[in-house]
């Protein structure tokens, strides 16, 4: 710290315990608790960004002891392998002026290999193989889904049909676990990447600068992954299929991304009020076909080039 400044005792708890209540939200089975568990990452990239190394490290440590204390050991260990190296990673790739899907890419990694371990730990102790375990929890999740559904006042006709329907639901989802798995760290990364560049910029931090999301485009020649895995998609071979789909929702993510960015252009060039920007990507998240219909958008701009940005 400076000569003559206080070490800030006082920021440190203040963050050690927002971050803390965030990260165990997930914990609360509800979905109040993931909504607030989805940004559980900001604090800590923030704290790594705006404050001295030492600070970061004192707050880190602070999590460390509360994560033993609260949590059993395996889960400490991936609450800490998480969060912490995560928030690391995607702090130093800012500074260094990374771009974002690399800084994204990147910061899914600590999550996605601890995630793995935990899962394999858990099969074990469980006395069950890997892949049946998954199956397993895939199956009661839909289960406590339903009964969820059920309980907020869903038509009794859908609640059945979501009950007959159960194994061919947890069957397809099993197949396509490993795609929605990344899906669901890639979004989680972005949100938070989203919101501490929307800080770091309302702060005016020295020494950070993003680039501009509304010029992103995928490499053109991806395209052709898109048509591979789509080719997969219609061999008749199981494997082949499996493959193909997990692929396939991959690249079309990849390219709904693009389409963002064409939205997020479009809103900036009508300079559209920021209410109606929120309630207009709430929306993507609330039906599904509008999503599809950005990726497709985001696809067609491959060839249309609707913003320019290829010239």
């Amino acid at each position: 710290m400076p000569n003559g400044k206080k070490f800030p005792w006082i920021e440190i708890a203040i963050i050690t315990v927002f971050s803390f209540f965030l990260i165990s939200s997930i914990y609360y089975r509800n979905w109040t608790g993931f909504a607030v568990s989805l940004f559980s990452f900001t604090p800590l990239i923030l704290s790594y960004l705006h404050f001295p190394k030492k600070v970061f490290v004192s707050i880190s440590f602070m999590l460390v002891f509360a994560f033993f204390l609260f949590f059993e050991r395996y889960e400490a260990l991936f609450l800490i392998s998480t969060y912490l190296f995560s928030s690391i990673i995607i702090g130093e790739m800012i500074q260094k002026k990374r771009p974002a899907e690399q800084i994204v890419l990147a910061g899914i990694l600590p999550p996605f290999v601890s995630g793995t371990a935990m899962w394999f730990y858990q099969a074990v102790k469980s006395h069950t193989k890997p892949l049946a375990y998954s199956y397993q929890v895939i199956l009661q999740n839909l289960k406590e889904t339903i009964l969820y559904y059920e309980k907020i006042g869903m038509d009794k006709e859908k609640i059945d049909y979501l009950n007959a329907s159960l194994n061919d639901m947890a069957t397809v989802i099993f197949y396509l676990f490993p795609s929605v798995y990344l899906i669901g760290l890639i979004f989680i990364i972005f949100l938070n990447f989203l919101l501490t560049r929307f800080i770091l910029m309302k702060m005016e931090t020295p020494g950070v600068q993003f680039n501009p999301l509304t010029s992103w485009f995928a490499s053109d020649s991806l395209v052709w992954g898109l048509i591979g895995s789509g080719a997969l998609v219609i061999v008749p071979s199981a494997i082949a299929k499996v493959i193909g789909g997990n692929l396939l929702i991959l690249f079309m993510l990849l390219y709904f991304f693009q389409g963002l960015a064409l939205m997020s252009d479009f809103f900036k060039r009508k300079e559209v009020r920021l209410f109606w920007q929120v309630l207009s990507y709430m929306m993507l998240l609330i039906w599904p076909l509008l999503g599809a219909a950005v990726a497709l958008l985001g696809l067609f701009d491959i060839w249309i080039d609707f913003r320019k940005v290829r010239t």
